[in-house]
């Protein structure tokens, strides 16, 4: 396992150190990210204004030739450019890398709206 593969596991739960709190309402960004754009730090800065305040990235893996990162080097890439922008893993969002996810279905829960 390298450096960054270390930086990116699952969530605990609980309280973060740093401010992550897994228990709390949290916005997914899910994608390729090949490559990580100013229009993604755009969309990550509107959620963190608008909707909640603290977001998931989840690289999907999808190991093909037109890809030339692997999901890990794509979070460094990532954690590179919100870290620019004054933002902290584990603080601010934290990085998932997830299976080749094609489809995202989610029962609605009583006290849901807008899902």
């Amino acid at each position: 396992m390298n450096e960054h593969e270390q930086n990116m596991p699952p969530p605990d739960l609980g309280k973060h150190p740093e401010g992550f709190n897994g228990t709390e309402p949290t916005a997914q960004m899910i994608g390729i990210f090949q490559p990580w754009t100013d229009e993604h730090t755009k969309l990550f800065e509107r959620i963190l204004e608008t909707e909640v305040d603290q977001v998931c990235i989840a690289i999907r893996h999808m190991p093909q030739p037109e890809y030339e990162l692997q999901p890990p080097e794509v979070g460094k890439y990532i954690e590179d450019a919100l870290g620019a922008k004054g933002y902290t893993q584990f603080k601010d969002y934290v990085i998932m890398i997830v299976p080749n996810i094609t489809r995202i279905l989610q029962q609605k829960e009583d006290n849901e709206k807008n899902l």
